[in-house]
């Protein structure tokens, strides 16, 4: 199957170039215009970096032997303080680091000099496609979880709704539990999980047939043994995978 590509005139990131080198820095800008990108363009990492803190920028390109700031120390920057911009790495056979190092340093591609018109495109391209898919992919997540929590809440709220007794009983839990963790000390509290576990912490009278989940008086003894196999805790573990 043809790869799709992407229409780069349609991207509105803007690309920074990073290069000392005020010909090739020159050619970059010609190349990326030619595909209906908009660009800066710094000849060092250091003005890179003050750059990034002005605005904010779709892809970085840059050289890696450089003064004042190489590409290493500016792609490692990149790295901590903006995790999710992609570098394109422009290499030779005479750099200091190999590609090894790039990739454990945060870069997304490269490109050996000299390069083509061509084959600058498609790296680009390339970078700029699998953003979009990986986007595509967070987007189906997310619809595919919602329409799952919305399946198993129905399903929890029905069964709460058929037991007199309890009416309202997975409401009231959930809204005090997730009232609860507010307090809590910890910080990384998973407020999505702790909801979905409290609207389901009674599934298990799914299980349960009716002319004993409501029954008026006393269970007999082999009742009682049905009940106490209700799974109360099994949801946790369930939920946890499941939305994940």
């Amino acid at each position: 199957m043809k790869q799709k590509t992407v229409d780069l005139s349609t991207i509105t990131d803007r690309v920074l170039l990073v290069d000392d080198d005020p010909d090739l820095l020159k050619l970059l800008g010609l190349y990326t215009a030619s595909y209906g990108l908009e660009s800066d363009q710094v000849k060092n990492g250091k003005e890179a970096l003050e750059r990034l803190q002005d605005r904010p920028y779709g892809l970085v390109i840059t050289d890696i032997i450089m003064p004042e700031m190489d590409g290493m120390a500016l792609l490692q920057h990149i790295n901590r303080h903006y995790p999710q911009l992609d570098v394109l790495v422009i290499s030779s056979y005479s750099d200091l680091y190999s590609f090894v190092d790039l990739i454990a340093a945060g870069a997304t591609d490269f490109i050996s000099k000299p390069f083509g018109q061509d084959e600058l495109q498609a790296k680009i391209q390339r970078i700029f496609r699998e953003r979009q898919l990986i986007a595509q992919l967070a987007d189906s997540r997310e619809k595919e979880k919602t329409f799952f929590l919305n399946i198993v809440e129905s399903l929890a709220i029905s069964l709460d709704e058929k037991d007199r007794y309890t009416h309202g009983h997975s409401r009231r839990v959930t809204n005090y539990s997730l009232q609860l963790a507010e307090y809590a000390t910890e910080e990384d509290v998973d407020f999505e999980l702790l909801r979905l576990c409290g609207i389901l912490h009674d599934i298990g009278k799914i299980g349960v047939p009716d002319n004993i989940l409501t029954k008026p008086g006393r269970l007999l003894a082999e009742e009682y043994d049905f009940i106490k196999k209700h799974p109360g805790c099994w949801c946790q573990n369930f939920t946890a995978d499941a939305i994940r």
